[in-house]
């Protein structure tokens, strides 16, 4: 009779146990959907939008494009969206955004730079490493100006890209050639001419794809650089600047780089 009485108080106890961890447990639940709630109804809303890297456009710009406004939900925000619009202007090359609780966005834009230009119907499309039109300009009219003296060039500075004609040049988007398969050349070639300590891309004044096994160069505007393909640009831009170190830059000459094993300095007369 016991041991039935104390089993009896002993399951009644358990029984209460349980009732107060399924409670518990239920309140808990319910603290965390009340923050949640509460996190993304009335905390954690941007009370300050950090924009950082832009040059070619203003702040307003940039959020207006995203749909970033001051007060939006840290939480709720759809940061992909944003990304994704944002990148749709064509100097923006990639976006990151990034939360810091309780109330501010940090916005770090890196910006797409005109590499080379390519003749346009309406004029001059600058184009980045990977082929995309970040804007056309017209070209002066070289008849416009005084006698004696240049025009000014709105692309000074920056290679023209020949030998190749572009059938679509749409601001915004990848340039699209003809039949011939230029992916990732022109990228080689200038990230070829960025990690080399005595070439500069400033200095070059055009590229010339003529084929995809003939790619010359016109360096410091009387400097052709004779590359043949671009399997070992580094090396075939070592090789050109210990030429030009050797024989200057002073005259005219085609400096053939297509062979590593057999480089020429050929003076034009």
């Amino acid at each position: 009779m016991a041991n039935s009485v104390e089993r009896y108080y002993q399951k009644k106890k358990r029984r209460k146990k349980r009732a107060k961890v399924v409670f518990f447990g239920l309140l808990f639940v319910l603290m965390m959907l009340t923050l949640a709630i509460l996190s993304v109804t009335v905390f954690f809303n941007a009370e300050e939008i950090i924009v950082e890297g832009n040059t070619r456009y203003t702040a307003e710009e940039l959020l207006e494009t995203g749909g970033l406004k001051i007060g939006q939900n840290l939480f709720r925000l759809d940061k992909f969206q944003v990304i994704d619009q944002m990148e749709t202007l064509p100097y923006v090359k990639s976006v990151t955004i990034k939360r810091r609780l309780p109330n501010t966005l940090r916005v770090k834009v890196t910006e797409n730079e005109p590499v080379v230009w390519i003749a346009a119907d309406t004029g001059a499309a600058l184009l980045n490493e990977e082929y995309r039109v970040l804007e056309t300009v017209s070209l002066p009219d070289p008849a416009a100006a005084p006698e004696g003296q240049a025009v000014d060039s709105p692309v000074e500075g920056i290679p023209q890209l020949t030998g190749i004609a572009a059938t679509e040049l749409t601001v915004g988007k990848t340039a699209v050639f003809g039949e011939e398969d230029y992916t990732g050349f022109l990228k080689r070639l200038y990230e070829g001419f960025a990690a080399n300590e005595e070439l500069s891309w400033a200095e070059v004044h055009e590229v010339q794809f003529a084929a995809r096994y003939d790619i010359k160069v016109l360096y410091h505007e009387r400097i052709t650089i004779d590359f043949g393909t671009l399997d070992q640009t580094d090396t075939k831009l070592e090789l050109a600047a210990y030429l030009l170190n050797d024989n200057g830059m002073t005259q005219a000459a085609t400096l053939d780089v297509s062979d590593t094993e057999r480089v020429y300095y050929r003076p034009k007369k």
